[in-house]
């Protein structure tokens, strides 16, 4: 399988939302959340935890046979493991959910840092994607694009831990599982409108 850091076929470069694994693969990341509460419902944390996995090694062999990149796939197996054995060791199902709060917080604390330091990583992401240098640190309406972008992803990210923790503390990781698609990738398409938007207007400067 080719390197996604290069080009395709046609010579289009991988953009952030193809090395996220796009539609499919925002979906397929619930899948394993999804499935360990429904298993959980009926046969208890111990192979709820073994379906989930199962659940997210059969989506990265079917991204492997079907010559995609399973990077996105790879990470989410191993996010599976680590909220598997944590929901395993503490007995609870809710801790299956806890990587992600934490990742959810400090993911927007990263984005609202990086604008506090005029390093907006929508910027600085795009740039090492696409391996374009970072002369629209020095363009003030590339920055402000930037910012903006970064922003609104800081916000995304902060809505989906407090949301997640709210449901956390109330106990209903059916809910918590389900907000993987009723607001998660609302939020995504959201983000990746800003951002899209940030890029074009920091090439409009260029």
């Amino acid at each position: 399988m080719n390197d996604q850091r290069t080009v395709y076929a046609d010579g289009r470069r991988p953009t952030a939302w193809d090395h996220v694994g796009g539609v499919p693969g925002l979906l397929q990341s619930a899948v394993p959340s999804l499935v360990f509460v429904a298993a959980h419902a009926v046969t208890g944390i111990g192979p709820a935890a073994v379906v989930a996995i199962a659940a997210a090694t059969v989506m990265l062999i079917a991204r492997r046979l079907r010559g995609r990149t399973v990077r996105p796939a790879i990470g989410g197996l191993v996010g599976v493991l680590i909220s598997s054995a944590l929901a395993y060791r503490t007995g609870d199902a809710r801790d299956f959910f806890l990587p992600d709060i934490w990742g959810y917080a400090a993911a927007a604390a990263a984005a609202a840092l990086s604008v506090v330091l005029r390093w907006p990583l929508a910027g600085v992401l795009w740039s090492a994607l696409n391996g374009t240098s970072m002369r629209w640190r020095h363009d003030r309406r590339a920055m402000l694009g930037y910012c903006l972008a970064t922003t609104v992803a800081a916000v995304a990210f902060t809505t989906r831990a407090a949301t997640q923790v709210w449901f956390y503390q109330h106990d209903q990781p059916g809910t918590m599982a389900l907000l993987r698609i009723a607001l998660n990738y609302p939020l995504w398409v959201i983000t990746a409108a800003a951002w899209a938007w940030s890029i074009r207007h920091a090439r409009g400067t260029a």
